[in-house]
């Protein structure tokens, strides 16, 4: 009967020891960092046994087994954790990409006073019995440092899901540090900085499409799904349900401020993170040259900072219209020169044309510079001087011939200031005789009616 007793025990007990191979080890009762992060609670399971368990159907349980708080429905692998996390309206996902099963807590959650946590199998069984109402023995709603299982104590460290901390583990600044591969099952999800990180291009011209690129960074996740709010400073304002670029042109060149933010619901009325980046948006300076009987078009950058004019568009009169190539970059203050035939353009002397951006904002809307109408008489002089000399015919020295010819065009100018000056004078003293003539005519007119009478 003695034998009967104990074979029956052990055989009602083996079930129990392999169940017992999933324990929970961190509990995070007090929600996570942020707005509305008291309701970010979750749990982390760690399977020690050698083989993995079927956890469809196992219930978490508070008040002593009254409350049912979640049942689980997928598998946890041997050596392997399972994180179990809490979801609201206000808190739709609290840990991006680290849960394994996710959903409302019945109850109202954990409280912060403390609670009784039973975990069920599907066979209504005991698996773990945590006794806890008068109060959590670790963690601390403050730091939001959890409560986790240190060999058989609670004690309170900073978050580690998917990460068993032991005393040795504790002092292993490597292992703290580390960043696990995903594929490893013991492997630490690190610790970020909270931040937004900003790409944005580092030279921005009006009406010009640029792609604005903004990364939020969080403790232990970096959110895709949510409300993010851009202001882009000029009253453009853009709200996306999800993360992604956007490409946008900004009409006038001014400085700005950009502004982010992210929520996790649009019942947020604080932001998990924000930030801002200052921008300054430049007026693109452009000018367009074409020398006289040239074969190539000189466009050139006045501005303080370099220019991408990939794609642009030259269009005018004669049904010209042409595009400049892509990855074509002009540096601060410099031009370039651009083959005419390569653009399939023969002949643009006088033509007006427009610079017209990808996006169909003009730029630039003039007449072309004729570099060659542009010179004055001496320089005009001094390029036949040089083909003069090519020819090795025998003159004055260049630069004494572009003195004289320059004496005599001043020369010249005073004689035309002169001659004016006496034209101007001639024309008053003829007026001042016809005025004198004309008086004493009168006068004698008037002497001879008085004979008269």
């Amino acid at each position: 009967m003695n034998l009967f007793s104990i074979t029956l025990f052990l055989v009602l007990l083996i079930p129990n020891i392999v169940l017992a191979s999933v324990r929970i080890t961190e509990i995070a009762w007090m929600g996570i960092s942020g707005s509305n992060g008291q309701y970010g609670e979750w749990l982390e399971l760690y399977n020690d046994g050698n083989e993995s368990v079927n956890l469809s159907g196992w219930k978490l349980y508070t008040q002593g087994g009254d409350q049912l708080v979640f049942t689980l429905t997928k598998s946890i692998s041997s050596k392997g954790y399972l994180i179990i996390e809490r979801t609201t309206v206000s808190m739709p996902d609290p840990i991006l990409e680290i849960d394994d099963e996710s959903g409302p807590f019945g109850g109202g959650g954990l409280s912060n006073n403390g609670e009784d946590l039973i975990l069920k199998d599907k066979e209504n069984k005991i698996i773990e019995n945590l006794l806890f109402s008068s109060g959590w023995p670790a963690g601390d709603s403050v730091s939001k440092q959890t409560m986790q299982l240190n060999n058989s104590k609670w004690v309170t460290l900073p978050v580690t899901p998917k990460y068993g901390y032991s005393e040795d583990s504790i002092k292993d600044t490597n292992i703290i540090n580390s960043v696990g591969s995903s594929n490893t099952q013991n492997s630490r999800i690190a610790r970020n900085e909270p931040r937004i990180e900003f790409s944005f291009p580092n030279d921005i011209y009006r009406g010009i499409d640029y792609e604005f690129k903004i990364n939020p960074i969080l403790e232990y996740n970096n959110p895709y799904f949510g409300v993010f709010k851009w202001n882009m400073g000029d009253g453009k304002y853009i709200v996306q349900k999800y993360l992604e670029p956007i490409h946008y042109i900004y009409k006038y060149p001014g400085k700005y401020i950009v502004s982010f933010a992210y929520y996790r619901s649009d019942y947020d009325s604080k932001p998990v993170i924000s930030g801002t980046k200052n921008i300054e948006v430049l007026d693109p300076i452009i000018e367009i040259f074409n020398e006289k009987n040239s074969d190539f078009l000189e466009i050139k950058n006045l501005s303080e900072k370099s220019i991408d004019i990939s794609n642009w568009k030259i269009q005018g009169t004669d049904l010209l219209d042409a595009s400049l190539p892509p990855m074509t970059l002009i540096a601060a203050k410099t031009s370039i020169k651009i083959s005419l035939s390569l653009l399939g353009i023969k002949n643009i002397d006088g033509t007006k044309i427009a610079l017209i951006s990808p996006n169909g904002e003009s730029i630039l809307s003039s007449k072309v510079s004729n570099v060659s109408d542009n010179k004055s008489p001496s320089e005009e002089i001094s390029n036949n001087l040089n083909y003069i000399e090519n020819k090795d015919i025998q003159f004055d020295s260049k630069e004494s011939i572009i003195e004289n010819v320059n004496e005599v065009a001043i020369d010249d100018e005073d004689n035309k200031k002169n001659t004016n000056k006496v034209f101007i004078f001639g024309t008053i003293v003829f007026i001042l005789i016809i005025m004198t003539l004309s008086l004493e005519y009168f006068m004698q007119k008037v002497e001879k009616q008085k004979n008269t009478i």
